[in-house]
This record gives C-alpha cells, sequence and structure tokens, in this order.
C-alpha cells in the first residue's frame, strides 16, 4: 500500500487538490470574517475508489498525503459512512486531528457527510487551537453550515470540474483554551453576522439537502414551497406572493415531479426534512 500511496502523491503534486488553496481561500472568506471559521475542505469520495479534494490549507493537504493517508477518517470505502455529522474529536483515530492541531493550526472541526448513490460528499469545518467556542456554533447552526456548502459548490463550480476531471485512485482502507472575546459572540452581533453571511451567500440556486441535494428549486418555487410548508393553502400563497392561483399550482406540481412525491402532504415532510432555507425561517440562529 505504501507503494501505491507513493505513485499516488507524485500524481497529486500537479492537480487542483495543492493548487487551488488560495481560490478555495478566498470563495471561504466569508467563513473567517463572521464565525473565525478559518479551514474549509471539500471531499468527493467516489464508488469507484476515485475522489477529488478541495481546501484553503494546501500545506496540510499535502502532508495528510504524504504520511497519514492511512489515518484518513473522511478517505475510507464510502460505504462505511451515512449521512450527517460528525465532530472531529469523537473520530477513533485521532492520527491527523492531532497533526493539524499542533503543526498547522487546524482544530475544533465538524464534517457534514451526504451520501448519494454513487458517491459520498464531505464538507470539513475548522477553526483555530484558541477557539473551542466554535463547537456550539456548529451544532446550533447546521443550517447555516449547509447553506454555505450550496454556495460553495456554486461559487468553485470550476475548479470541481477540473478536479473531477483529474480525479485521484487512492486505496481505500478501513480504520479503527483561550477564549474569544465575549463581544464576538454576543447576540446583537451574531444576529449581524448571521444576517450579513446569508445575504453574501445568497445562490441563485436553491437546493436541498441529502439525498435531495441535487434538486434545484426556482426563487418562486421556493417561496411557494416554504409558504405551502407553514400551512398555508395555494389560495392563501397566491394571494401573499401576488401572483395568480393557477401560477401556484403549477409551481407545486413541478415541485412534486422534481421531488418525486405525489402529494402535497409528501411535498411538506420532505421539506420539512430537507429544506434548509425553511429551517432558517423557522429556526433563526439567533433566537
Amino acid at each position: 500500500m505504501k507503494k501505491e500511496l507513493r505513485l499516488s502523491i507524485k500524481k497529486i503534486s500537479n492537480t487542483i487538490a495543492l493548487s487551488s488553496g488560495k481560490e478555495v481561500a478566498m470563495i471561504i472568506s466569508i467563513l473567517k470574517k463572521c464565525f473565525g471559521i478559518t479551514h474549509y475542505c471539500y471531499i468527493k469520495s467516489f464508488n469507484d475508489g476515485t475522489h477529488i479534494l478541495l481546501s484553503n490549507d494546501s500545506p496540510w493537504i499535502e502532508k495528510f498525503y504524504l504520511n497519514f493517508y492511512e489515518n484518513g477518517v473522511f478517505h475510507q470505502n464510502i460505504n462505511t459512512y451515512q449521512s450527517g455529522a460528525m465532530l472531529w474529536n469523537s473520530a477513533y483515530d485521532q492520527t491527523t486531528f492531532q497533526i493539524c492541531r499542533e503543526y498547522f493550526n487546524i482544530d475544533h472541526g465538524i464534517t457534514l457527510i451526504e451520501k448519494q448513490k454513487n458517491y459520498n460528499e464531505f464538507f470539513c469545518f475548522g477553526s483555530t487551537k484558541d477557539n473551542p467556542q466554535i463547537i456550539n456554533f456548529y451544532i446550533n447552526n447546521l443550517n447555516l453550515l449547509s447553506q454555505f456548502n450550496i454556495f460553495f459548490k456554486e461559487k468553485a463550480e470550476y475548479l470541481i470540474k477540473c478536479a473531477n476531471a483529474d480525479r485521484l485512485k487512492l486505496p481505500c482502507h478501513h480504520l479503527k483554551s483561550s477564549n474569544h472575546p465575549t463581544d464576538n459572540y454576543s447576540l446583537i452581533n451574531l444576529k449581524q453576522k448571521c444576517e450579513y453571511f446569508l445575504h453574501a451567500t445568497q445562490s441563485k440556486q436553491y437546493r436541498l439537502t441529502d439525498i435531495y441535494s441535487h434538486i434545484c428549486l426556482t426563487k418562486r418555487q421556493l417561496d411557494c414551497l416554504n409558504l405551502i410548508t407553514q400551512g398555508k393553502s395555494a389560495k392563501e400563497v397566491a394571494r401573499i406572493l401576488k401572483i395568480s392561483f393557477r401560477t401556484v399550482e403549477t409551481h407545486m406540481e413541478n415541485i412534486k415531479i422534481k421531488l418525486g412525491v405525489k402529494n402535497k402532504a409528501g411535498v411538506i415532510a420532505t421539506s420539512l426534512k430537507y429544506n434548509p432555507h425553511y429551517k432558517y425561517l423557522k429556526f433563526h440562529c439567533f433566537e
């Protein structure tokens, strides 16, 4: 395996994984500005053993592939994962997290996992050693992290396309405070930051999450979906949005087709579970 890994590393030296750090850093600067999240890594692993990786921390990525790939918690066979979220400090193997903490000041992280039929996506968020409070932010604002993932995939579309064209083949394996100033986390500042963050990361495409992450809704379809999820009738939606009842029905029929559901109840159930835009409206991060 070591020899196979070294051959792969020779390949990786000329790929997007190590050359796109500055571009990724520009995209994720909003995370640092609003919340003190300084590290981001996007991993997409396929059934055939290939994967792509984009991160703002190229030196750590190079170190990881040269020395610690076999300990990679998010580089196992994709069948071992389920959709969800995992705090880094809960991982069984702490080898890589210890190295990135001690030598690269990357710590206190969480990874969101989205399992698809032919691949898994991993969205890794991390901060600095002196920011343990960020864990509470992650837990209480998973919806914001999910929205950023949508934003990132849109802004990094070209990088992802290039990475897909040169996917890496690597061996699969199975693995066994000093505090921030208080005012940085005051409710009023967090409210302003959340509002700014949502505005700055607003996507032209409105996607659902998890098994529906490939579904894209228009702004008007999303408006209709959110109101229907709140219990509004089609007539009420038409009045609120100032559009015709027939237009609302057309939007709802298109939504049903996209979601693969047959009735209004199915639409609402799906929205409640997989619509992050509705979740943010209902459970505001600073309430």
